[in-house]
């Protein structure tokens, strides 16, 4: 068991799972279908895939690409509206399984056979992690310790880069007794790129992204009761570097949520104590921003659930979107240590892998995904039009 669960694991509220619980968690994935094929989808219905990565792709090497494809590739509903998306790493009967939920799976499947050759793409047999009515549960929603503003460490980043795949944390979080069950789930959307201003209240107090890395530049603020400005140092200069570079940067809004269930309390405070503790990996200590959980109980725990259950981000009003700007914005590079594919670097025995390269027409090569040719890679890209539901409030 890890360190962080063996510290606070007390401190997390478990809860029985009651039957009216077990409905309402079932309910709320009526709209998601365990399907690969478009054709099955009906209006507002989203298709959750089953995703065998190939254990020799290039993984965590090509994750910063992947993100930037899903940006091009915009997934929008059969109605028209910018979708949700989810990626997920399950713990169930003794193995992690990776799963990806979309409105367009035909869409994601080219994306993917376009940066991570021989992954395969099938139907999973269930829609959401067993909750059974005589067992427990737990849950936590992560948020920023900071305005988004403050980049999360990452790939890119200028000091301190994530130079490891964040997913080997991960899958040995998730990774427990046989009778335990466990989840991560990121959820995401596209932000167009006024997010960087961060609303009327950044535009009147000189608090948008800009403003911000050059108060950093100028040197490090120090103490709160009476804050005084340091004078200036590299990693200063560095870290304000990060933050001007987000500006233009395709971005999403983003809702990172984890669950574990088992059949006693204990073995659910040492699950979601792992799983929180694995999220350690991301504090980015020049900006001093981390993902800071938030431990759901009661009523929360339930709507949580079904939050999660439902792939859905939770809206943010427009008044406060509109003063403060939106929260949870993660740059495509930020997303990239969430959302991609491993390899065999990871080294999780347990992880359901695609060992065999597929031949000529099989999943996960056919049809392969070709950026725009009309964009320059390396230059700024432009976020499509459109008013992205907003994430946790």
């Amino acid at each position: 068991m890890g360190l962080f669960s063996s510290l606070f694991g007390s401190e997390f509220p478990v809860e029985p799972i009651t039957e009216k619980l077990h409905h309402r968690v079932t309910d709320a994935t009526e709209e998601i279908i365990p399907t690969a094929t478009p054709d099955e989808l009906d209006t507002d219905e989203r298709a959750l895939v089953h995703i065998r990565p190939f254990s020799g792709s290039d993984g965590f090497d090509t994750a910063v690409e992947f993100t930037r494809d899903l940006y091009r590739a915009e997934s929008v509903d059969q109605t028209g509206k910018q979708a949700v998306e989810t990626m997920e790493l399950w713990f169930s009967d003794g193995q992690i399984y990776q799963r990806y939920c979309t409105p367009s799976p035909n869409r994601f499947e080219q994306v993917l056979s376009s940066r991570y050759e021989h992954s395969t793409v099938h139907s999973p047999d269930q829609t959401f992690l067993e909750l059974h009515p005589d067992e427990y549960v737990a849950s936590a929603h992560f948020r920023l310790q900071q305005d988004c503003a403050f980049p999360i460490r990452h790939p890119e980043a200028t000091l301190d880069p994530l130079d490891e795949d964040p997913y080997t944390a991960l899958a040995s979080a998730l990774a427990g007794p046989d009778e335990t069950r466990a989840l991560v789930q990121i959820a995401f959307t596209p932000v167009d790129s006024g997010w960087t201003r961060r609303g009327v209240w950044g535009s009147w107090h000189g608090s948008s992204v800009g403003d911000i890395a050059e108060r950093r530049e100028e040197g490090t603020v120090k103490g709160e009761v009476n804050p005084r400005i340091v004078e200036a140092v590299r990693s200063d200069r560095l870290t304000a570097m990060d933050m001007q570079a987000q500006r233009g940067k395709p971005s999403f809004q983003t809702a990172i949520r984890v669950v574990a269930t088992a059949p006693t309390k204990q073995a659910v405070r040492e699950r979601i104590g792992d799983l929180v503790g694995a999220f350690e990996s991301f504090a980015y200590s020049a900006t001093e921003q981390r993902f800071v959980p938030e431990h759901l109980s009661g009523e929360l725990l339930a709507k949580g659930l079904v939050q999660t259950a439902s792939r859905d981000l939770a809206s943010q009003s427009w008044v406060k979107r509109g003063i403060f700007g939106p929260k949870s914005v993660l740059t495509f590079e930020e997303l990239a240590a969430l959302v991609h594919l491993s390899n065999r670097d990871i080294n999780a025995p347990l992880l359901d892998w695609e060992r065999m390269e597929s031949g000529a027409g099989a999943p996960g090569v056919s049809d392969q995904f070709e950026p725009p040719t009309d964009v320059d890679v390396d230059a700024t890209v432009q976020e499509p039009n459109h008013s992205p539901r907003t994430a946790e409030d």
